[in-house]
């Protein structure tokens, strides 16, 4: 692996606290915490959830490469004077493992795989907490189902974004990434695509079976948490019962299960409508702190306290157009196809003094108190539409359902006869513009291979040389 294991599980239990309130870690000196003291009360151990959650938005991983820059350059969101300056250049050219590249494909797969033993110490303990009456059942299952889902979710993104083109079964014995579910650190062996698959799909119903009693089901997202606990509140910011059933969803699309893809995301789309209901047109456009992620139908996102100087660092208009992701003025009306009735164009993409729009959805608001600021959206309910009109047998169905999606976007309905699936079809052009910074497109494109990247090894970042050439 990337990182000393001997190190990081001796520290792993310090690690977990991080984002815990002060007034715990003044208890006792840091190098005097063990697994025993993190895991001796439900307030701690919600604290190490937390700091769980924080990894998650670290630039390496959700809060930047996997996110807005490094996947999204690579899904080639971006064209423009940058690539022409190290590390853009390095990247977008080729995945090699040299120089900015390298270090850039690295430092996420040892952010990633050092989160992931986190997680899975923090799942051990936690069962041993419960196992000695520290925590209530229900409150443990809870926090094991969130912690299963998380670890899911990360090494199902290592494999979509390290492991090979999947065509189709003859694919599942390719060789791919290792999946972590122990705690002792020891390195794994490289699983092939199939037995990966198996590990996250049996993580995720593992996930699916301990949050079953979520109080997301009965209450909804709860964002006024005055007088709700720390399990009932903001739930859309945790890894829930339903975004357990959307990642699964978009796990079976990725395997070529399309049957079980259209039941997992329909599953969450009937149940959840008033849940996660579509975002309002007046709280988007004209408003004077618009809602550009489009916060009610996010599932699942993180509390993401850099994610402004995020905006500013990769996006911000004061900088010079090559220090700035941003598309060409041609592909950003081939995108939105020129329509600027689409909420998505006009409220994220604004004029700047250097003569082109700049990337604005990740922008802090002036009204503070909004209860989705600093709110970066990783599961959103348009992708169960997306993927239930790739996978409808009925092309009629298929296509209201991704009317309903325009409908909630400024546009109107398509035709009948519409072309989804096919490249350069309605399917992709959604993508395209819905899930701009958010990571999505360079897997659509590995999904469904576009001829015009006819080298599937295109797709494939290699493993980086700081796992090869341990073993």
């Amino acid at each position: 692996m990337t990182f000393q294991h001997k190190h990081i599980l001796a520290l792993v239990s310090l690690l977990l606290l991080m984002g815990s309130c002060k007034k715990y870690l003044d208890a006792k000196p840091d190098d005097q915490f063990t697994d025993e003291q993190v895991f001796s009360n439900p307030l701690a151990i919600q604290q190490a959830l937390n700091g769980i959650y924080s990894g998650l938005t670290d630039i390496s991983l959700y809060g930047g490469s996997l996110s807005m820059e490094a996947v999204d350059i690579i899904g080639l969101r971006y064209n423009n004077a940058a690539y022409n300056v190290p590390p853009y250049e390095d990247i977008v050219s080729n995945y090699g493992l040299q120089g900015a590249v390298g270090s850039t494909f690295d430092k996420i797969w040892s952010s990633a795989y050092a989160l992931v033993l986190k997680t899975n110490v923090f799942i051990v303990q936690l069962e041993k907490a419960r196992g000695k009456g520290v925590i209530a059942a229900d409150k443990s299952a809870l926090l094991l189902g969130e912690a299963r889902g998380i670890r899911a979710l990360i090494q199902f993104d290592m494999l979509r974004l390290y492991g090979p083109v999947y065509t189709g079964p003859d694919d599942d014995t390719k060789p791919a990434i290792p999946y972590y579910d122990l705690a002792d650190g020891k390195v794994q062996p490289i699983l092939n695509f199939g037995d990966v698959m198996t590990k996250v799909l049996g993580d995720l119903q593992s996930a699916g079976q301990l949050l079953a009693k979520d109080p997301v089901i009965s209450a909804g997202v709860v964002t006024n948490t005055g007088n709700v606990d720390f399990y009932s509140g903001y739930r859309n910011r945790r890894m829930n019962y339903y975004a357990v059933q959307a990642l699964l969803a978009r796990v079976y699309l990725y395997d070529h299960k399309n049957d079980l893809a259209h039941a997992a995301a329909k599953g969450v789309v009937d149940a959840t409508g008033s849940i996660f209901p579509w975002t309002d047109f007046s709280t988007v456009v004209g408003a004077a702190s618009p809602d550009r992620i489009f916060s009610s139908e996010v599932i699942f996102g993180l509390y993401n306290t850099n994610l402004y100087n995020q905006q500013n660092l990769y996006f911000s208009a004061s900088l010079f157009d090559y220090q700035m992701l941003v598309p060409t003025t041609d592909q950003l009306q081939g995108v939105f196809e020129g329509n600027e009735n689409d909420y998505r164009y006009t409220t994220t993409w604004l004029n700047s003094n250097n003569g082109f729009r700049t990337f604005y959805k990740y922008a802090d608001v002036p009204d503070v108190n909004k209860t989705w600021r600093f709110f970066q959206p990783l599961i959103r309910k348009t992708e169960l539409y997306y993927i239930l009109a790739e996978t409808d047998p009925d092309p009629a169905t298929a296509v209201h359902y991704l009317n309903e999606v325009l409908n909630n976007r400024g546009l109107p309905d398509l035709p009948d006869d519409a072309q989804l699936s096919d490249y350069g079809g309605e399917i992709e052009k959604e993508y395209q513009k819905e899930f701009y910074g958010e990571g999505q497109m360079f897997f659509y494109y590995k999904r469904i291979q576009p001829w015009w990247m006819w080298d599937l090894t295109t797709y494939q970042v290699p493993l980086p040389l700081s796992e090869t050439q341990l073993r």
